[in-house]
């Protein structure tokens, strides 16, 4: 997926699509959709919630929220995402002026909130809506998020995954007991930052895994990791051709242009909106984020492998 391609089109039609000002809403869906079909290979949904049940904290003490000593499908979970939808409004703090908004929703509970924001965003030229479902994990357990990233200067509006299950089975495996729920909410949350970035148009730096502080580098854990507001090398969807190539980009100004109102790219098709705004011949691009899990040792095995961890 590494391709460069050049976008025909005149510059000052693009200047003024890009500085017509919009409506933005993040949306945080902690309860999965049934009415959206699935686009993510391998993805058995699950709330949530579901990532706290059948655990104690003899085997997840990260999970106990609360402090009382058991984990429980309800008032743990509750904390979490409002600790989870405090954060990722956090990273896009310096954004919230621009029209911006962070919003959790169906922490318990099934409304089909997300499919509505969506179908909403899509429907209407001044507000866009990009949806985070919170749940669930694929066939690869170290998947811990997948997202469809937008070409550079476009957004793809749209709905990605963070995959909490898997999350847990992370902690689990290769971080020490000494994670708190606070680490735990923190990695979901830059892990769902990280995914409305791609969405976005924002791709992983070139090296990746080499800076913890970047929040669109795949070994960012939510401890004191942004996005950065400096040029650097990095993977990115360009022009009407398929793939990432590298190219160059600073992620603030990006999110700038972006949340200004970039021209939309999805591929929505007519299960969810059959008309409103219409996609871009660049359509979107697969780019799975964070496909792999950060410990150093697969890292190496990539390495070895020459295999490239976008698919």
């Amino acid at each position: 997926m590494k391709d460069q391609g050049q976008r025909c089109r005149p510059a000052v039609e693009a200047l003024e699509e890009r500085l017509l000002l919009t409506t933005t809403r993040l949306i945080i869906d902690f309860t999965p959709d049934t009415t959206v079909r699935n686009k993510y290979v391998g993805f058995h949904r699950r709330n949530f919630a579901d990532a706290f049940r059948g655990h104690t904290v003899a085997d997840a003490p990260f999970l106990d929220f609360d402090g009382n000593g058991v984990i429980d499908t309800r008032r743990d979970p509750a904390i979490a995402a409002a600790l989870i939808t405090g954060r990722v409004m956090f990273y896009f703090a310096r954004f919230l002026p621009l029209g911006v908004s962070v919003r959790g929703v169906d922490v318990l509970r099934q409304t089909q909130r997300g499919a509505a924001e969506l179908r909403n965003g899509l429907h209407s030229p001044r507000l866009q809506v990009f949806v985070m479902y919170v749940g669930g994990f694929i066939n690869d357990p170290s998947t811990v998020g997948e997202s469809f990233q937008a070409a550079v200067g476009f957004n793809n509006e749209d709905y990605a995954r963070v995959y909490a299950d898997a999350i847990v089975l992370f902690f689990q495996q290769h971080l020490g007991p000494g994670m708190r729920p606070i680490d735990f909410a923190n990695f979901v949350a830059s892990t769902v930052a990280h995914e409305f970035g791609h969405m976005l148009g924002l791709g992983h730096p070139i090296p990746d895994f080499h800076d913890h502080t970047n929040v669109m580098d795949s070994s960012g854990d939510g401890q004191n990791d942004s996005f950065p507001d400096r040029f650097y090398p990095a993977d990115l969807v360009q022009g009407n051709v398929a793939g990432t190539s590298p190219g160059v980009q600073n992620p603030t100004q990006e999110l700038f242009l972006s949340f200004l109102g970039q021209p939309n790219e999805n591929d929505i098709t007519s299960d969810l909106i059959s008309h409103g705004k219409t996609a871009s011949a660049a359509a979107t691009r697969a780019a799975r984020a964070r496909d792999e899990l950060f410990a150093a040792w697969e890292r190496m095995e990539w390495d070895a492998a020459g295999a490239n961890p976008l698919v």
